[in-house]
């Protein structure tokens, strides 16, 4: 939904002039696309681990884009999560999940 917001406001002109403002829009998608492969991934590694688990899917979603706001410059996300503790969703996990999303947009957009 975002990409295609972004996408109707480039067709319509709004980013003309605002290069720099719409790069660092497209790399908000980028990463936030990143961490929703990462996620996917995280709860399908834990439905593995225990196929009874109780794994909330939106919840291990959310913790990496909690986890990694600041980090990874997604200012439109809420700030704090409630309940992050039943995410499952570890430390290590947010830090490989943040040098994963910056190995990719370095190598997509050649930045750090």
């Amino acid at each position: 939904m975002q990409t295609a917001r972004l996408n109707a406001d480039v067709e319509d002109g709004l980013y003309d002039g605002r290069l720099g403002e719409l790069l660092q829009n497209d790399r908000v998608l980028f990463r936030l696309e990143a961490l929703d492969g990462i996620a996917r991934e995280r709860v399908n590694s834990l439905r593995r681990a225990d196929p009874d688990a109780d794994v909330d899917e939106i919840k291990v979603y959310l913790a990496y884009q909690a986890q990694l706001r600041d980090a990874l410059e997604l200012r439109h996300n809420a700030p704090d999560m409630r309940f992050m503790n039943v995410s499952q969703v570890t430390e290590a996990d947010v830090a490989r999940a943040e040098a994963s999303a910056r190995d990719g947009k370095r190598r997509n957009f050649g930045t750090i």
